[in-house]
């Protein structure tokens, strides 16, 4: 991401200090969801209704050489009915680096057979093992066509899961994934975040230096493949729009000027 990198300049001092002041999160995230533009009423809910925090979010690991509260960069499968529709439609899937990118020598021959290089029987006993494996084993291995997602800032309560993703000089959300191509971000992390909820409330936000990224209906048809129209729709009504850095500082008491220009 370079000296600007949001996570960095923007997302762990903004938070950090967040939670020392309040790290039960009760004084603070109701004020970040008020400023949140889209689908006001169930923002306006899920602020009325919110617990603590947990309190596992505040202790630190390491990841690589940096030790991160576990509220950040925070791991999260992806969701096991979109790899399941993978699966069965490989012709909708790009194989990664144009064609031409090559894995271990057991997965480069199962994802080949599932891309039916190695003959239709071939294909559909692969499709078969793949859907054995998932059930099986979960969302890591061969079939695993989608990587876990990293959120940026992982807010969890009892009652719910609020995923911020931050940007700032970054371009806006990716559309793509390596292997499918119209995968919108944001329309990513809402499908994990209704995964990861297991039945309790969710919510996306995103917070940017402005507010220019708009999330679409026909967004969510290039991203949801496997899901019905309502259950797009649904899913959409979960998404809380674009706040920016700047606004979101003024609303809890943060010097928005103290706050890192780069990453030294």
């Amino acid at each position: 991401m370079g000296k600007y990198d949001s996570s960095i300049t923007r997302v762990r001092p903004v938070f950090r200090q967040l939670l020392q002041k309040d790290s039960s999160g009760r004084s603070w995230l109701p004020k970040l969801l008020a400023l949140c533009p889209e689908n006001k009423d169930y923002a306006a809910t899920l602020g009325g209704k919110l617990g603590c925090l947990i309190k596992e979010l505040l202790t630190r690991r390491l990841i690589g050489s940096t030790e991160l509260e576990k509220c950040f960069e925070y791991s999260v499968p992806p969701p096991v009915s979109f790899l399941r529709w993978l699966i069965r439609n490989p012709d909708k899937m790009q194989w990664p680096g144009n064609g031409m990118q090559e894995f271990g020598a057991t997965t480069q021959l199962w994802r080949e057979k599932l891309f039916g290089k190695h003959g239709h029987e071939n294909q559909l006993l692969a499709q078969k093992e793949a859907e054995r494996s998932l059930n099986a084993h979960g969302p890591t291995g061969w079939w695993t066509f989608e990587g876990y997602t990293s959120v940026d800032c992982y807010l969890e309560t009892d009652d719910a899961l609020i995923f911020v993703e931050g940007k700032r000089t970054e371009p806006a959300p990716s559309i793509s994934t390596n292997w499918y191509a119209g995968r919108n971000q944001i329309v990513r992390n809402l499908e994990v975040a209704r995964a990861q909820a297991q039945c309790r409330d969710y919510a996306v936000v995103v917070i940017a230096k402005d507010t220019s990224f708009q999330l679409t209906p026909s967004m969510a048809e290039t991203s949801l493949p496997h899901l019905a129209p309502g259950e797009r729709l649904e899913l959409l009504r979960h998404y809380l729009g674009c706040i920016t850095w700047k606004d979101l500082c003024e609303a809890t008491g943060i010097d928005y000027s103290g706050l890192p220009n780069t990453v030294e």
